[in-house]
């Protein structure tokens, strides 16, 4: 191995573009056994681009070291799940910055929703609809009779490059959980579920935008100012929220 000069990313952040989109791909796969798919993400990794050249390093290398030894190199790819960024597709696009940080809750509310229910059973439709919906028109503010229009050019994007999307988006919708976990509790047998996760379904959040338009309060304004109101500004009032009608 050591005689094998192979360069192996050791985070999210160090894939080249290739390599995001076939890890991507076998993240978002389903019905096939995950052992599999995590043994072809390890050589994905391994190989960094899909040169010949380096197709022939990875079988020597192979060939010299059992695949199962060389399985710790890829843990990263599930302990930290950190692709927060996503790929450009078109100039006419605006493609969304890094962890969504200039989503407004509305589009967020629309992704969030089509998210859902590609989850229930990763049908491409949704996938393809998912991706429309991160991507604005131009300079434009995220509007959704919009979403034809930037359809016609996201529906055509590979594959792979869709996967990346959809995965970057799963990790993001994750690290968001994570940041305000008392608006995403871990739920036990013995408490309530989650936020957005009760009575066994799902609530989107666009009811839970209408929820604080209509409060007396009004700490974000009326409905049209709530729904503009940046995805993070908008976790972090509702967080306080939650915190302050609990030591009441």
């Amino acid at each position: 191995m050591g005689r094998i000069a192979i360069h192996c990313a050791e985070r999210y952040s160090e894939l080249t573009a290739w390599q995001v989109e076939e890890i991507s791909l076998r993240m978002e796969e389903e019905g096939r056994d995950f052992e599999a798919r995590y043994k072809e993400m390890l050589v994905v990794l391994l190989m960094g681009t899909p040169s010949k050249a380096h197709q022939r390093r990875v079988r020597q290398l192979l060939g010299e070291v059992p695949l199962a030894e060389l399985l710790p190199l890829g843990k990263f790819l599930l302990t930290d799940r950190d692709l927060y960024t996503f790929p450009d597709i078109w100039d006419g696009l605006r493609t969304p910055m890094v962890r969504l940080s200039d989503c407004t809750i509305r589009q967020f509310s629309v992704a969030d929703a089509l998210f859902y229910k590609y989850s229930k059973g990763r049908d491409a439709l949704y996938a393809k609809q998912l991706v429309a919906s991160l991507y604005c028109w131009g300079g434009r503010a995220f509007d959704p009779l919009l979403l034809p229009k930037i359809a016609e050019v996201t529906d055509s994007i590979s594959p792979g490059k869709r996967a990346a999307i959809v995965y970057a988006y799963r990790c993001i919708r994750e690290y968001i959980i994570g940041r305000y976990p008392v608006i995403f509790p871990k739920a036990t047998e013995e408490d309530e579920k989650p936020v957005f996760q009760r009575q066994g379904g799902y609530t989107p959040f666009s009811k839970v935008i209408a929820a604080m338009a209509m409060d007396s309060v009004q700490p974000l304004g009326n409905w049209h100012e709530c729904s503009g109101t940046r995805l993070y500004d908008f976790m972090d009032v509702l967080s306080e929220s939650i915190q302050r009608s609990k030591s009441r």
